[in-house]
């Protein structure tokens, strides 16, 4: 956990700069970004609540990191990093293309997208609406959140014996 926080904090001198950037190229930020504290926020706690679940996993099965690598390389797959969302919808049929829209990651990085970009917005309006962009990733955040501090409560007390190995 201390280590998604440090991260968390160090991510936010990069956006400082990003955001400066895209301020002075764009000529000013989107209405949007009032919206920023709250998808930083979402992406936390889903970091969060990631990094306690497969910590609790670890402990108990060492083989869990194999499983949480290949679990990363689908999802780096599986989000719109360098290809729009329009291509994914023109690409997939349409339960398809909801399924992958089910994928927090997605709606947390087109939240990004069009809170610093101005413009952004319309350009992915008819393909992710606000459902995609902060309830699905938000209750998966929670979620997830709340499933792993369980987890980690439940076996709080047996965690020491599998560490001392």
């Amino acid at each position: 956990l201390s280590i998604v926080l440090a991260a968390g904090i160090n991510n936010l001198a990069c956006l400082t700069v990003f955001i400066a950037i895209a301020a002075i190229f764009l000529k000013g930020l989107p209405v949007f970004f009032l919206g920023f504290p709250l998808v930083l926020a979402i992406h936390l706690i889903l970091a969060a609540g990631l990094s306690i679940l497969f910590s609790l996993f670890y402990v108990r099965w060492r083989d869990a990191k194999y499983l949480l690598e290949i679990l990363l390389t689908v999802l780096f797959y599986f989000t719109p990093a360098f290809y729009s969302v329009s291509l994914v919808r023109e690409a997939f049929p349409a339960i398809g293309f909801n399924a992958y829209l089910a994928n927090p990651l997605v709606g947390i990085l087109n939240f990004y997208r069009i809170a610093t970009l101005k413009g952004f917005y319309a350009a992915v309006q008819q393909d992710v609406h606000l459902w995609n962009l902060v309830i699905i990733p938000a209750l998966s955040a929670a979620i997830l959140l709340g499933l792993s501090l369980a987890g980690y409560r439940k076996f709080q007390k047996t965690l020491n014996d599998y560490l001392a190995y």
